[in-house]
């Protein structure tokens, strides 16, 4: 935290150059609580006030600008509503936010009286500076969703780290925040001060979500607590079931499914999933000394084929829906499944094409029988309840890491430990 302020302290004394000015998702970090990311957004906006004051000197613009002041408020009254934030509270703390860029500005202006005015041409504050503090104001105001169980932390601590009269201005005004009194936003809010991210995860999908000797293991395990530290949370691993993956959500046993689930629309019509951040299909699994025998799903749905399937997923209602001669049988255990082939208690299994590649690499006698096609499209995203606050705040984590390598190296990560 400490770290962050000071950082702060040092962006408002304009002690870097136009160009340091980065973009939203560059501060996203992954922070003790999410009131330091917050503080590195404001700092970030707090920076652009340089090049505004830049452009306003050289066009001899004066500072205040009651017209763009008015825009800005309205602005984030309207983007405090789409996050679940109390309109009234978010709009004081941004008239605090305007008297700081107000008095940044017309620090830089002192100074250029002092000693004259050191750039030729700054950069244009309709097309390069503007939208860079339009996209921060909303980073801000997303931030602060999801921070206002931490701002007491982040600004009653280190309070000599920054301006006297700007940290009694920002510190009044977090004290003032609030949640909308609208359903989601009080779910989210009371998701947020709980201190705990429970995840529900079936343990049965490598390698997505793996029971093993050592814990829980797997991609979304791993996702699992990135997302918890971006809100702020204690993750808690909470067991769940295919076959009841719906019911335990509904009756509030996790907050959020992780397991490799795919986006169905019947899972739709209950939940809300997260936007996609895996792609495959379904396609089937053999020994590997079969591999001449099944070419097809015509080969597959045979009379004297032994077709094995775990319950309760799209598994079990792909293979209901298209094999209509094979013998089906359906085998519990999700973990031990391939051994059933492998011992030729069964010929083939219809899987997602990812398990099919994962179990292929790490048993010998396990192969694709069609690699590199599938029977289906489908995406992978996370199970929540119908709360489009808590959607909108996961698939801004989901943007931010896919955006940042840390999805696709979490993917290669557990890939490249079964020998892909």
């Amino acid at each position: 935290m400490r770290v962050a302020l000071l950082k702060f302290s040092l962006l408002v004394a304009f002690s870097l150059s136009f160009n340091m000015a980065a973009s939203a998702s560059d501060y996203m970090r992954q922070p003790n609580n999410p009131a330091e990311t917050l503080v590195e957004l404001m700092g970030q906006r707090i920076v652009l006030m340089h090049p505004v004051a830049a452009w306003k000197w050289a066009n001899n613009i004066p500072i205040e600008d009651k017209d763009r002041e008015a825009i800005v408020l309205t602005n984030a009254r309207q983007k405090a509503e789409a996050y679940g934030l109390d309109p009234d509270s978010t709009e004081a703390f941004f008239k605090v936010q305007i008297k700081i860029a107000k008095q940044a500005q017309q620090q830089a202006f002192d100074q250029w009286e002092r000693d004259g005015y050191p750039f030729e041409t700054p950069p244009d504050l309709n097309t390069h500076t503007r939208p860079k503090i339009s996209a921060l104001t909303e980073q801000i105001i997303a931030q602060l969703a999801i921070a206002v169980p931490h701002l007491d932390t982040a600004f009653g601590r280190y309070r000599g780290t920054m301006k006297r009269a700007w940290t009694q201005d920002l510190q009044a005004a977090f004290a003032d925040i609030k949640y909308a009194d609208t359903p989601q936003a009080q779910a989210l809010k009371a998701l947020l001060e709980s201190g705990r991210l429970r995840v529900g995860t079936t343990g049965d999908y490598a390698p997505f979500s793996d029971q093993t000797a050592e814990g829980l293991e797997g991609i979304d395990i791993d996702l699992a607590r990135d997302l918890a530290m971006f809100l702020g949370l204690n993750l808690e691993l909470v067991p769940t079931s295919w076959p009841t993956l719906l019911e335990d959500l509904a009756a509030d046993q996790y907050d959020i499914g992780m397991s490799g689930i795919s986006i169905k629309p019947f899972r739709l019509e209950a939940a809300h999933m997260s936007a996609a951040y895996h792609t495959g299909g379904k396609t089937p699994i053999i020994r590997c000394a079969d591999q001449d025998r099944f070419q097809s799903l015509e080969d597959i749905d045979q009379e004297d084929v032994d077709l094995v399937v775990n319950p309760g997923g799209t598994n079990e209602r792909f293979v209901r829906a298209n094999i209509k001669q094979a013998d089906i049988r359906v085998f519990n255990d999700n973990a031990m499944i391939f051994n059933e082939i492998v011992l030729g208690r069964a010929d083939v299994m219809i899987t997602d094409a990812i398990e099919v590649t994962y179990r292929s690499a790490i048993h010998p006698d396990l192969c694709p029988a069609m690699a590199g096609e599938t029977f289906t499209f489908s995406e992978k995203g996370y199970l929540m309840p119908q709360n489009a606050l808590l959607r909108q705040q996961v698939n801004r984590w989901l943007a931010d890491r896919t955006e940042r390598g840390v999805v696709q190296r979490t993917f290669n990560r557990h890939l490249s430990a079964s020998g892909q």
